[in-house]
Parts: C-alpha cells; structure tokens; sequence
C-alpha cells in the first residue's frame, strides 16, 4: 500500500473525480466506460487507495449520468443483465464508505504529524523548571448532537431504527438529500414555536406524513439543517426540538431529539455516496465567513515553554484551520487573565412556557376556585381544549358569560385579543401556540347569543347555524372517506413496490384518523343535540309570544333540507365505509387465491420438467409397444367425444362487419385504431402496430384472428347473447376483441391496438407496461378471459370430486367431462378444450390413482437434440416416467410410474414447444433464471396424423392441418415474435411481423422459432352448433 499521501482531504479527491460532457454519448458506451472505471478501481485498491478512491468515484457519478437516460429505464433488465448494473453499484458503495474511513484517519494522522513538527523546544529563562505544559482536556460529548461519522455508523449497521428530520428548504431537499427510506423534510417556513406537532403533521407533503406519525416508535430522532453544530436560539432545528419536547404531549419518545453536527453540508462532504446529489452544496449566501473567527495573535506577548522529551504532551490536540497552528496545538499561551464573566438576568431569559392573562378571571370566584381554574387551564391546554378562564364558565347559568360581541351578527367570531395581555405585540413576549378551537366554541356561543337576546330571529339563526356546522362535519368526514378510496386506487395501480409501501402506511395513518374524526363528530352531535332541545323549548316560548314572519319559515325550511342532507350524507356516509371495507376484503380473498393458486401452478410445472428431463437423459425413446410395464395403452376409454356436436361445413368466406344503425350515437363506444387505409382489397392481412414491446400480443392475436369459426362468432356480434356481465372482466375483454377483429378484417393495412392493450392492462398489470412478456401466457389469459365473457353458465359451482375407485375408467370420464360442461359453456370450450388422463401406480403396492383433466393447449417437452419431429415429442409425452417424488397414499413409499393419455382432442389444437427451461443455478441462488432451446423441430404443415395418440378409438377429430405459428427470435435478454399465418381466403402463407404483412413460402414455415403452433381439424366445420344442443 502506497504510504505517500499526494491530496489532504476528502474534498480534495471529489473534486480530482470529475469528468466531461457526457451527452452525446449512448448508454452502451457509457456503461462500458464504467465497467473500465471499476476494473481500475479494484486493481489500485490495494496498491493506491487515493486513486481506487477518486475511480469508484467517477464510476458512481457515471452510474448517476446512465441512470437518468431513457434508453436506461426502456431497457434495464437488458443492460442490468449484460453489465451487472445494480451488483457493482452495490459494491463500489461499500468500498466508497471503506475507503473513506480509511482515508479520513490517514489525513488526520497526516495532519497531526504535521503539528509536532513545530519548533517547541525552545525554553523560556523566566520559566522555572517544575513549570510543565498544561495537559487537554477532552471534552465530553454532548448527548444532544451527533457526529457525521456516527449517523454513517447507524446506516451502516442497520441495528438502530430513526428518523431524519432535515429542516432545510424544499427545493434545496429536492435537489440533495440523504439517500434513506425513512428521510422526511420538514421545511422551516411550516415551522413555528405556535404549532403544534399535529399541526405540523397536516402542513407535511403526503409522502412524509406517514413517517412523521411513527416518530414515537423509533430509537432516534436526527434533526439538520444545512450547516448547524448545535440547537441556536431562532433556527429552525431549535424551534422544531422545542415543538418535539413542548407541544407532542401524546407521543413519548425513548430518547430526545439529536442533532446532526454540521448539518447536510458536513455529512455530504465526508460521505457524498449517501446523498443523491453530492455536487449540490450549500448556497453561497448561508456559508460562513471563514475569516470572521480567525484570532489577530502578536507575536510579542507568545511564551514559548522549553519542554525536553519527558514533559512533552501526552495528548496531541486535534488541528482547526480557524486558528494559527501554535495556538491550536497549545504551545503557546497568548493571555493568562481570565475574562470576566457575564451573567444573564432574569429578564433576558425567555420562557416557552404559554402566558395566559389571569386579570380576566371573574371576580366571583373564590380563591379554591382560582386554583381549579389554574389546574384546569393548564390540563385543557394540554389535552387540546380551550382555557376556561378565557370562554368562562360553560354550564348552568354562566355560559351567558362568555365573551362576545353580541350587538354584532356574526356569532361563530370569538375575540381572544382580550383575554390575554395587551403585550402581545412585543417580541420578549412567548407566544401561544394556535389551537383551533372554533367548532367547539361556535356551538356553546351561539347558544349563548339566542339566549342573551331572546328572540326568535335569534333563535331560528342559531338553529341554522347549529345545523351548518354539523352539515360541514358531515362533509369534511365524507371527503376523508371519498380521498381514502382514490388513494387505495392510487396504491392498486402503482408499480413501485416502495412507493406502494408508502401509499399502505398512508392509507393506515388515514384509516386511523377517519376513525378519530367520527368519534369527535359523534360528541359534538350528542352535545349539540342537547343544545338542540333547550333552543327548541325557547324556540316554543317565543312562537307564543309572536306571529313568525315568511322569512323565519323559510329559515326554517332551509333548516330542515340541511338536516335531510346531512342524513343523506351520513347514510352515504356509511354505505361508503361499508363498500370500502368490503372491497378491501374481497382484494385481499382474491389475492391470497390467486397467489396459492400461482404458487401450486409453478411447482407442479417445474417439477415435471425437471423429471422429463431426468428421465431422457436416462433412456433413449422407445417405440410404442416395447415397454415392459405393467401399464397397456387402452383401447376401451369412454366415447366421451359423442357429447360434442359435429361440426357443420361452409365456404371460406368471411363476413362483413356490419354496422347497428338503429344505435344511438350516445351508446356507441368512441374507438381510435389509427388504421392506416390500403391501395387494394385484403381482408385479413392487416399489421398491428408495435406500441413498445407488444410484439408477443401482436403475434397472438394475428394468430386467433385467422381461427375463422371465432372471427364470425365476434364479427357477426353473436357474442352479444352470450356475454356475460358478472365475469371478472366485466365483458370488457369480449367488447374489445370484437372491436378489434372488425378492424382486422376490414381493409386496412395498419392498425394501432390501443384500446385492446388497455383493456389487458387493467385486469392483468403484467401487460400494462412496456416490458417484454411471454406470448404463450397472453395467448392462456386470452383464452381464459373470452370463456369467462361468453360462458352461458355466469356464476358457475365448484366442480364436485369423481371417486373413481367405484366405477371404470369409462365412466369416470363421463361424468367428469359432463360436470365439466354443465358448468363451461362458450364457444372457447367448444373449439379449444380436450380432455386428458393421467394414470399413477405405485412402485410398491401396485395401487392405483387416476385424474381426468381438461387442457386448451398441449406442453411437450423438447429433449436436447438439435433436430427432432413433433411425433417424437408427443411419443415421450404419452410415454410413462417414473416419478421419485410420489409417495403413495396406501402404503406411504415413495416411487410411481405415471403415464398420460389424450382421451379428446378438440377441433383446434394448440401445441405450445416448451422453449424456456429454468436454469440449474436456480437451486444455488433465490432468483429463478430461464434459458431457451433453440432446437430445431420438424412439424407437417398438413396431414398431421394424431389417431396413435388418443386412446378413445370414437374420437372424431384424427387428421389436423397447421394454419399459424406463433414465432419467438433471439433470447430471454433480447427477442422478437412474429407470427405465420395462412389465408383460407387467398390460399397463401403470411409473415405478420407487427404493422408488416408479408408472403412467404411454405417451406419456410418450418424454423427453430416455431413457439406455439396452431392446428384445425381436417373434418372439423367454420360453423358450430350452439354448445349443449
């Protein structure tokens, strides 16, 4: 390690870390010149700190420059993935926070030496020899303030929760601050020692408002500024400490609050990695003058001691550049008088303690009545109610005796410049901090003026009043509700994991004070009741007294509409707090669902991928019928096929979509496809705009759109009679697609999927974005969401169990694919779904399990060869494996042999080659990694023979001819779908590449991108009966 030092300080090597202009560079190029950076720096770490310093600077300024480009966000799975973004940021922090530790001590014992090198040894004749230097004496700590270092410390460990409480100016926040979740600012200009802290709670910014309520449950409370050693009289981390320990009565924290010694600026000069902007300084304006404190020292009144080696100094002071280096190492001595000492008066001392003005205590009370109101003034000051020896006295007959004005209208105005001292102007003077107590008071003073002028225009307007007031309750608790359910939504739609994490504390914290807020209401209706029935009796006395006038009745009316509102308002009220929290319950049911199902879909998939693979690396495939295991393939399943209508024949040709012109204007749905008109007539070949990503939406849905028998069910709107509007979708799902195939099939070249992307966006979020996604899990949403909006069954029971130990096989079947479709209705069920059986037998006892199962799509395994047929995979799926996880339920061994049977095949088939494997590392590290097989495999474009496949001899449906292939190019880091698809209409194959149509050859169908293949039955029809006749 090199033990020469060429720079002096942290700030030294910050500024030696700059770089140029950076903006004509792409992100590519940048992220290589980082990756050279750190190289460098981990080289040089052991041999040249300084540099390694200055390096993993530059690297994490650069990293800040890349971050911020647009390129970056589009694409940051792609560039983490080939440049290790977020692993080597990580790592360049923790040598940044090492190396400067390092650094700091080397600089200081650099500075020090530097010290002793003085010219001490000089000795003074005047001195006598037992004369000996004075010793330093270290200070104590103060336990109020907090080194830089330490906060660094408490970051690092993670072992002491706190909260930052950075009192500096919102932008200069805004631009720089420390870069931790649990950093809030509390800007000075909301601060005032006449607030309290749940006033200051409610002038926050929403994100910290959260924060600020947890401060009572945190081991530390850190206030800064931008510059501040310690608590000054008049800045703004005092005034916030004093609101902390004066006016927070209902928190109790377990320690109180610290300062950060040298604020923002100290801390970001020493550690400019943990802030987000560590160039953005402190303003010119608030930095100190350095030469103001600099002593004017005469070199003729310094003594120089003369020490010799045994009475030197034990303890080496540490340097200060506000001083001369003699001075401040303590060699010298520049005065011995002492100064006197000057002591505060009594009158110089300010008191944080309220001053209430007592001279305006009534002059009838007694004095153990003064001395209640003395205890009673300060309990309601600091349980938030109002002093009773300034509103007097508020039951029985003295609440006459509050002070108002009551030759004046306005009766909800309260003076208080009265009641307290008439010095309120002079700025010795405390001040109050500002309650809001208006509510309360309104009530009791209005009752007050009807009853001191004994009217019934009084009373009719204090009546209004009351009801204003409790109409505005009513209001204020309805927008807390009507707020908190734009913010739940706020949260559903929010990407952010963090921010959704903030948005869930907000939301508690609202919750709470929702609750708070009905709890106050509910007192202050019980008290104004009361009012209510006196001023009604009043009110009775009066009506005999004198005739009412057409103005009072109309008060009176207008009294009664608010009371019908605040009840409508209230009933509102409560059918919203109801709905929210029904919502919330089903959210959270349908997500826990959701997740267990998600959860038990992964683990089955994965675990019988892992045991195809096993099993072909062990055995090479077998033709048909040379097993030796004790499971025959059986010819003698259920007819279950006789349960389905054949499917009629008709011409190729597709319909025109028509137009309802008996439809309002109103009720049509306002579309804009962008579509882009073509020079000739070409139904069906119409491109799809790539909307950033979309291309694995864009290759389904070419697909499903030349699968003829669904376009005429949507184009010709009978799915309008089947549509289902208690799905989860709403129909939304079915609405759109029809849109969208009337689109596609008219006679533009070009369209824009908009409407159809939204749509899936808002019922899956995976979609929403414009991340890449896999198109064989759009084609399965698809699917699943078109049954859910067109089954004729709306809110289908729960499949029942089939025992199958007490019947065939056969029948077991039936009644399975029977329960199956008295329950699944919808022409999604009629073309796509089929029927399959899995047989288990223990190795062991020979017992025997059975399932029947529906599938809308077929996943065979792809065994690592370079080139093999579609027959040789569906072989090895019909073919048996032994499973070493299965323990049998009979005699608790474990080993089975299982073997899959296709009982029914449908009139479309779907055959998804199961590409993307999860990679072995995956047992080594908690993220799961996927790699593709690029394996080439041979399909027949026509004539696929499957009849050595079914096990059920009835099925119709043998022979099938491909008609589209979903394609998949490249990697998992960087890819492309396309999709081919051929035209019943011009008897041609089409390359859909997004907005590109284009002809190709048959033979160049066949490619090792073929991802998901679409195949229709040779005797199957473009016209089916209705699913159940």
């Amino acid at each position: 390690m090199n033990p020469n030092l060429k720079y002096s300080s942290i700030e030294e090597l910050q500024d030696k870390a700059g770089f140029g202009d950076v903006s004509k560079n792409n992100v590519k190029q940048l992220l290589e010149s980082s990756k050279k950076l750190i190289s460098k720096a981990r080289v040089e770490e052991k041999a040249d700190e300084e540099s390694a310093y200055i390096n993993y600077f530059k690297f994490m300024e650069l990293q800040s420059q890349i971050l911020k480009r647009k390129e970056f966000k589009d694409d940051w799975k792609y560039f983490d993935g080939m440049y290790d973004v977020k692993k080597n940021q990580n790592a360049a922090l923790k040598a940044l926070d090492k190396l400067t530790v390092c650094l700091e001590s080397k600089y200081q014992k650099k500075k020090a030496k530097q010290l002793a090198s003085v010219d001490v040894t000089g000795k003074d004749p005047s001195l006598s020899e037992d004369v000996k230097p004075k010793k330093l004496v270290t200070q104590e700590k103060d336990p109020e303030v907090m080194t830089y270092k330490d906060l660094n410390t408490l970051i690092s460990q993670k072992s002491t929760s706190f909260l930052l409480m950075d009192t500096r100016p919102e932008h200069d926040y805004q631009r720089s601050h420390l870069i931790h979740p649990y950093s809030m600012n509390i800007p000075a200009e909301i601060l005032s020692s006449n607030y309290t802290a749940s006033s200051i709670g409610k002038k926050l910014k929403l994100p910290f408002r959260s924060q600020w309520e947890r401060r009572d449950s945190v081991d530390k409370l850190i206030l800064l500024d931008w510059n501040s050693k310690k608590y000054e009289p008049g800045t703004a981390v005092t005034t916030l400490r004093t609101i902390l320990n004066e006016w927070d009565r209902d928190k109790t924290y377990k320690c109180k609050p610290v300062i950060l010694e040298g604020g923002f600026e100290m801390f970001r000069m020493a550690f400019p990695h943990r802030v987000s902007d560590p160039k953005y300084g402190m303003p010119a304006n608030l930095k100190p003058d350095k030469n103001a404190n600099i002593p004017n020292v005469s070199l003729d009144s310094v003594v120089f001691p003369k020490l010799d080696h045994d009475k030197a100094f034990l303890v080496t002071p540490s340097p200060s550049p506000k001083s001369s280096l003699a001075v401040s190492c303590g060699a010298v001595t520049v005065s011995k008088e002492v100064p006197e000492v000057k002591y505060p008066s009594l009158s110089d001392l300010k008191s944080d303690v309220p001053v209430v003005d007592r001279g305006t205590k009534p002059t009838s009370r007694s004095s153990s009545d003064d001395s209640a109101a003395d205890s009673d003034s300060r309990d309601a000051f600091n349980n938030a109610s109002l002093n009773k020896a300034i509103l007097g006295s508020t039951n029985g007959s003295d609440i006459s005796s509050t002070t108002f004005d009551t030759t004046n209208n306005d009766f909800s105005t309260f003076d208080r410049s009265s009641t307290f001292n008439s010095t309120a102007g002079d700025p010795a003077t405390p001040k109050v901090p500002r309650i809001d107590r208006s509510q309360k008071a309104s009530a009791e003073a209005l009752y007050s003026r009807a009853r001191t002028k004994l009217d019934l225009d009084g009373v009719i307007d204090v009546e209004t009043k009351l009801a204003d007031l409790s109409l505005d309750r009513r209001k204020e608790n309805l927008n807390k509700e009507i707020e908190w359910r734009k913010l739940c939504q706020q949260r559903d739609n929010e990407s952010s994991d963090q921010m959704r994490e903030m948005l869930n504390q907000e939301l508690e914290a609202m919750s709470k004070e929702i609750e708070q807020l009905t709890r106050d209401n509910q007192e202050k209706d019980a008290k104004e009741k009361q009012l209510m029935e006196e001023l009604k009796s009043t009110k009775m006395e009066l009506k005999r007294q004198a005739t009412l006038q057409k103005d009072k009745e109309a008060r009176e009316a207008e009294m009664i509409r608010k009371e019908e509102e605040k009840a409508k308002l209230g009933k509102e009220l409560q059918d919203k707090r109801r709905e929210r929290k029904r919502a919330e319950e089903e959210r959270k049911k349908k997500q826990d669902q959701a997740r267990k199902e998600e959860e038990r879909r992964k683990a089955e998939a994965l675990e019988r991928r892992r045991q195809e693979e096993q099993n072909y690396r062990k055995e090479r495939l077998k033709e048909e019928g040379s097993s030796s295991s004790k499971l025959r393939r059986s010819y003698s399943s259920p007819n279950i096929a006789d349960m389905d209508q054949e499917l009629g024949k008709v011409g190729y040709n597709v319909p025109v979509p028509k137009i309802d012109r008996g439809k309002k204007p109103s009720s049509i749905v306002k579309r804009d496809f962008a579509g882009v008109w073509g020079s000739t007539r070409r139904p069906g070949l119409t491109g799809l705009r790539n909307l950033g990503n979309t291309c694995y939406m864009n290759s389904i849905l070419q697909c499903v759109s030349n699968t003829e028998p669904l376009v005429r069910y949507f184009i010709t709107r009978d799915y309008e009679n089947d549509l289902n509007r208690s799905s989860d979708t709403r129909g939304e799902i079915a609405i759109e697609f029809s849109a969208l195939l009337t689109s596609l099939w008219a006679n533009y070249k070009s369209i824009s999927p908009t409407d159809m992307k939204a749509a899936a966006g808002r019922f899956k979020a995976e979609f929403s974005g414009r991340d890449q996604q896999d198109s064989h899990e759009f084609a399965s949403k698809l699917l699943e969401w078109l049954h859910d909006d067109t089954n004729k069954i709306q809110n289908p029971s729960k499949m029942p169990e089939i025992e199958g130990s007490t019947m065939s096989d056969e029948e077991a079947g039936k009644r399975f694919w029977s329960s199956f479709l008295n329950r699944n209705q919808s022409i999604i069920v009629q073309l796509f779904y089929g029927l399959t059986k899995q047989t288990t037998v223990c190795i062991d006892c020979g017992a025997r399990s059975v399932k029947f199962q529906e599938f809308y799509n077929l996943g065979l395994f792809i065994p690592n060869v370079n080139r093999i047929n579609l027959t040789d995979c569906l072989r090895n799926y019909v073919k048996e494996h032994k499973i070493d996880s299965y323990k049998c339920e009979k005699c608790r061994n474990s080993g089975a042999v299982q073997k899959m049977e296709i009982v029914r095949l449908p009139p479309i088939l779907i055959i998804h080659l199961e590409r993307f494997y999860p990679d072995e590392q995956m047992f080594r590290s908690n993220e799961i990694k996927y790699r593709k097989k690029q394996n080439f495999v041979n399909f027949e474009l026509t004539g696929l023979n499957l009849e050595e496949f079914v096990v059920n001899p009835d099925n119709k449906y043998k022979k099938f001819d491909l008609y589209a292939v979903s394609n998949h190019f490249g990697s998992l880091e960087g890819g492309h779908y396309t999709a081919y698809c051929h035209s019943n209409h011009f008897k041609r194959w089409y390359k859909y590449d997004d907005q590109d149509v284009t002809e190709i050859e048959p033979r160049n169908v066949e490619s090792s991108a073929a991802y998901i293949l679409f195949y229709s039955a040779v005797n199957s029809n473009t016209s089916l009966l209705p699913l159940g006749e």
